[in-house]
């Protein structure tokens, strides 16, 4: 459908006295920040996400706090503001610990690895991912083993060490 109808609509949504419905509106606005970060509009997705972490705390939802958290460091990775993207998976981290999700936790670490090899932070990046692979040997878990080789291989390779790159990659193949 069209953006534009759906954004007046959801202000129409967020302007009714319901307090049933309020319980909604973390979820609609992380849902209006990912249409947004898509659409290419970075200050209106942060926003959303702002917005839905207020919600998010009224209503004690964790996990979506976590999610919400990641969402935003990923748009200021995409501005290239890397302090914010790092504080923003930080944040996720700790809301995903809080409740035990693991998975989220290690999502976290990956792209806070990524946000670190960015701004050339290797030893950061090279911690964030050895993590994760610590974390994806202990759960058995290929794709989080796949994707710390593969990070580590990035780093190698931001720092021009291609040896050492290959043999993540391969790592990352036999894995």
């Amino acid at each position: 459908g069209n953006f534009e109808t759906s954004l007046e609509n959801f202000k129409k949504y967020v302007s009714c006295d319901y307090p049933e419905v309020e319980k909604t509106f973390g979820n609609v606005y992380c849902a209006f920040g990912e249409a947004n970060q898509r659409l290419g509009n970075a200050q209106d997705a942060i926003d959303c996400f702002r917005k839905s972490i207020e919600w998010s705390e009224k209503f004690n939802e964790q996990k979506r706090l976590g999610e919400v958290y990641r969402l935003l460091g990923n748009v200021y990775d995409g501005l290239k503001n890397w302090d914010s993207a790092v504080e923003g998976y930080k944040l996720a981290m700790k809301s995903d610990e809080e409740i035990g999700d693991e998975s989220g936790v290690t999502t976290s670490y990956i792209c806070l690895g990524n946000t670190y090899s960015k701004k050339e932070s290797w030893g950061d990046a090279i911690k964030s991912f050895a993590t994760v692979l610590e974390r994806g040997k202990k759960d058995e878990n290929v794709g989080q083993i796949e994707s710390a080789y593969n990070g580590l291989a990035g780093t190698c390779a931001g720092q021009d060490q291609w040896d050492q790159m290959k043999g993540m990659l391969l790592m990352a193949v036999e894995a």
